[in-house]
């Protein structure tokens, strides 16, 4: 895919991802009108999104540290709770001192 079909299909996918699914069809009903093949891509992108949560859920399980879980005072960055993008910031995963990874 060139790079202006990639961000095309990107802006429409982060415009879909959240809504509700009733709004969804009808914006994808709209651009199948004018863009058969654009339509298709997102519900690709969409449908891998929608099954992200499971597949991830098992690298946690396996990657899941035995360790006390976090008290918050990792969070430096006081993101837990917040959206980035189309993520909710969860928990922090690691700390040091490059930085502080997330789980959203």
């Amino acid at each position: 895919m060139d790079p202006a079909r990639w961000q095309a299909a990107r802006e429409l996918f982060d415009q879909l991802v959240d809504l509700a699914p009733a709004r969804r069809e009808q914006r994808l009903a709209e651009t199948a009108r004018t863009d058969p093949e654009l339509r298709r891509e997102v519900e690709r992108l969409l449908a891998a999104d929608a099954a992200a949560d499971a597949l991830l859920g098992r690298i946690d399980e396996a990657l899941a540290p035995p360790a006390a879980p976090h008290t918050g005072a990792e969070d430096p960055l006081v993101m837990v709770g917040r959206d980035v993008a189309h993520f909710r910031v969860i928990e922090p995963i690691a700390s040091g001192g490059m930085g502080v990874v997330y789980r959203a």
